[in-house]
């Protein structure tokens, strides 16, 4: 990210989880590098605690899934994951799909994967037998991964084109979504 350029602060808004006047809202205008121009989001409830995040890239793109070969010299790629975006790790059999409840970010290709471990070091204390021991490997795979001793590949797909991924020295594959993808991937967005 290079700059902020703005910045707007909304105070004592109603929270939609506790209905109090509690919530704060920001809202930053900052410059990516590469990119052009995004806004992040932040909410957060002095009362329930109630807290979120997104980010909105300011650029039209089409619906995408990109892929990033991720080596040791690109954990420090950046990545802005959109609310909407579904992030997959083959090698890892590991994926991270939107709710309703999802936030985007701007972190790193390290930042997924911590983010996947944290989830997975939750999980473990709940699993028995072989879940538990696949998950032990699971998470030696990850720390593998993570110190740049295995490679493989980051792929983001997003319904909406509002993610990207800009890398430190490798190249970034992108594609156009078919509409049975984008189908699929907005089916997680319907309430019934």
């Amino acid at each position: 990210m290079n700059s902020s350029i703005g910045e707007a602060i909304f105070r004592n808004q109603k929270c939609p989880i506790c209905k109090e006047n509690t919530l704060n809202l920001t809202q930053k205008e900052y410059e990516i590098e590469f990119y052009g121009p995004a806004i992040l989001l932040t909410a957060f409830c002095e009362n329930c605690k109630f807290t979120y995040r997104d980010v909105l890239l300011l650029t039209s793109s089409e619906p995408s899934a990109m892929k990033l070969k991720v080596t040791s010299e690109e954990l420090n790629a950046t990545v802005v994951k959109s609310s909407t975006a579904t992030i997959l790790i083959p090698e890892l059999k590991a994926k991270i799909t939107p709710g309703p409840a999802s936030e985007g970010y701007i972190t790193t290709v390290e930042g997924i994967l911590n983010r996947i471990e944290e989830a997975a070091w939750l999980m473990l204390s709940s699993l028995k037998g072989l879940k538990k021991e696949k998950c032990v490997k699971f998470l030696e795979k990850l720390q593998k991964a993570k110190k740049g001793g295995e490679e493989f590949n980051l792929i983001i797909k997003d319904p909406y084109g509002k993610s990207i991924i800009i890398p430190k020295k490798g190249k970034v594959v992108k594609r156009k979504l078919s509409k049975r993808e984008i189908k699929k991937l907005m089916k997680v967005f319907k309430f019934e």
